[in-house]
């Protein structure tokens, strides 16, 4: 029936999802198997176990993560990130989905409001619910969030007042997109104005593809600064993400191929002159009268943003390990007074070891810049190329990193009943938009990172075929 049967497959006690027979399943959002680094973390094991101590690190741990491991991630960050990165601001988590558990469960009270992009990763919203808060959705577009959309809403009433905003700023899960400096800057500004936290999820900072060498997000803020001051000196003056330079082609999220990506969230908070929390929200974001450092970057003591990052997709999902980074040391404290933390410490002691070893021994650089980064970009670019070919009529952003595309149908198609006359008939699976978090009735997330590139092919023709039936078979029936 099919020209390429899928040899990318995953099944037995393992894994929590098996991907098995001839079905391309682009919903599958996880690491192909062959990426995943065994001879790596059997040295990084071997190398941690041997250390001088070793029988402690089978102990409880400190509640934060030790402090040797945080050192080492901290600078791996620094490196990565192109902004310095403190281990003091820094948390061990057992992942992103456990560090939002900790965050929302730590500093909220159920009935609170947490303000989310809509479309999102589909499984966010149940861990806001399982902690009894009320989610509002909040309108995006190519360019990610639509700041202008929360500023608004926020104005409008003053009951309107979020505890938190959850965001995916960077190739965002479910539509690649990346947010915007500018609008970054209005985010927190925001959050200062209307004393909300923002939790940023982070976990695809690491994974942007490689590209030609440019100025660095970094050099871009310092030269800026130079020229007109602090990050709120001037609406005036934008970065290249909101005005790139004439003749330099466009890019798929409003940028020029060429411009740099934006520093993590909390780099573009404007912290000088601020002490505690804000005069219209209803959050307690304060440091018993500490005051903020002043500056941008998120160094100072009133800072609202924590950042989320993980070891899951640039590493192991199995390790179930990642980092909360928050400035602010009251939010960190209160983190740490979880009553899982408080009885068992750390939370990933062993997988921070063998982290701490990747680290060390310069495994997890290799793996990221040898295997993750570039084969991502493979996958991504085979599959961009595939949609364009066998989906003419659809529309997508080719992403700068992370793991999915974001694609549109036309405007009369439902995916939902796409979906199941594409796997019934032509063997292919997606994610349809409604299912993450509200999405468009028409739009559909793909992943790229499991299959191979002749796999992708495969899938994008599958699709095309399954989606040109169904407009030839639904399209008469729609019609006046």
């Amino acid at each position: 029936m099919h020209s390429v049967s899928p040899k990318t497959k995953q099944t037995g006690d393992y894994v929590a999802r098996e991907v098995t027979g001839d079905k391309i399943d682009f919903s599958v959002g996880q690491p192909s198997p062959e990426s995943l680094p065994l001879a790596a973390l059997s040295q990084a094991a071997a190398h941690r176990l041997g250390s001088p101590d070793a029988e402690l690190l089978l102990q409880y741990g400190p509640r934060q993560g030790y402090l040797s491991f945080r050192q080492s991630l901290a600078a791996f960050l620094t490196k990565r990130y192109g902004t310095a990165v403190d281990a003091a601001h820094l948390m061990v988590t057992a992942g992103v989905s456990h560090g939002l558990g900790l965050a929302v469960g730590a500093l909220a009270r159920p009935g609170d409001v947490v303000a989310v992009e809509c479309p999102t990763y589909f499984l966010v919203p149940p861990i806001f619910r399982d902690h009894h808060l009320r989610l509002v959705p909040l309108r995006t577009d190519d360019h990610g969030l639509d700041v202008e959309a929360l500023a608004a809403w926020l104005a409008a009433d003053t009951s309107h007042r979020p505890r938190f905003v959850y965001t995916i700023p960077i190739h965002n899960n479910p539509r690649g997109t990346t947010l915007p400096a500018a609008r970054r800057r209005r985010l927190l500004a925001l959050a200062a104005q209307y004393d909300f936290l923002v939790l940023a999820d982070e976990v695809y900072q690491l994974l942007s593809f490689p590209e030609k060498p440019s100025p660095t997000a970094a050099a871009v803020e310092q030269q800026q600064q130079a020229q007109g001051g602090g990050p709120a000196a001037s609406n005036a003056r934008q970065d290249a993400w909101a005005r790139p330079e004439e003749g330099i082609a466009i890019g798929p999220q409003g940028a020029s191929a060429h411009e740099p990506l934006p520093l993590p969230l909390r780099c573009y908070e404007d912290l000088r002159g601020e002490a505690g929390s804000g005069s219209d929200g209803g959050g307690d974001t304060s440091t018993s009268g500490t005051e903020g450092s002043g500056g941008s970057g998120g160094g100072g003591n009133s800072s609202r943003v924590l950042s989320f990052g993980s070891f899951s997709k640039m590493l192991a999902p199995a390790l179930r390990l990642g980092w909360i980074e928050c400035s602010n040391p009251a939010l960190l404290s209160r983190l740490k007074e979880d009553g899982v933390i408080s009885s068992g410490g750390c939370i990933a002691q062993m997988s921070a070891g063998l982290a701490h070893s990747a680290l060390e021994l310069g495994l997890q650089d290799a793996h990221l810049d040898g295997v993750v980064a570039p084969g991502l970009a493979r996958r991504c670019a085979a599959l961009c190329t595939a949609l364009r070919r066998h989906l003419p009529e659809c529309r997508l952003q080719q992403p700068r990193g992370g793991y999915f595309v974001w694609l549109e149908f036309p405007q009369e198609v439902s995916a939902k009943a796409l979906l199941v006359r594409a796997e019934a008939r032509h063997g292919v699976r997606f994610t349809p938009g409604p299912a993450c978090g509200g999405g468009g009735e028409h739009c559909a997330r793909l992943s790229f990172a499991f299959y191979t590139e002749q796999e992708l092919e495969e899938g994008a023709r599958r699709l095309g075929e399954a989606l040109r039936e169904h407009m030839a078979q639904e399209q008469p029936a729609m019609a006046p």
